[in-house]
């Protein structure tokens, strides 16, 4: 065969790929994924409010208190609640998706399972989460 002949398209005609019928909601596993993915939203407005509460505290107890108001409104407020809920699935579906993987020794450490490190992965964003909370409150300082 030439290098020619190699290079012709097939005569074979195909159909475009397409989604299934009813994506992403039709099958579970589509709706599973998409409300994983969708947990980045509440994240990240939250992230942005946090840089906002970062801003306000260098702009004294005048921008701190606006901050607080604005945090105590009610949209606020549901928000806060929203990205609560957010998180906690979020860690749930990590656990629940890391327990199928097998473990893995890595150097010297020897092999954990992932529902061991995905609690552990999560017990140090706890601390980190505390430590941050604990640095902002001013506790430390007193």
């Amino acid at each position: 065969m030439s290098a020619h002949a190699a290079t012709r398209s097939s005569p074979t005609r195909t159909l475009p790929a397409r989604p299934p019928d009813g994506f992403p909601f039709a099958h579970p596993r589509y709706r599973w994924y998409v409300l994983f993915a969708a947990t980045g939203l509440p994240l990240a407005l939250a992230c942005v409010l946090l840089l906002m509460g970062v801003c306000a505290l260098s702009q004294g107890s005048v921008g701190w208190a606006r901050y607080m108001a604005l945090m105590a409104s009610p949209p606020m407020l549901a928000l806060s609640v929203a990205t609560f809920g957010a998180v906690l699935y979020f860690a749930i579906r990590f656990l629940w998706v890391g327990r199928k993987i097998p473990g893995v020794r890595l150097g010297p450490i020897p092999a954990v399972s992932m529902e061991v490190a995905g609690v552990l992965q999560l017990a140090g964003f706890v601390k980190l989460f505390l430590l941050i909370v604990v640095l902002l409150s001013g506790w430390l300082f007193l």
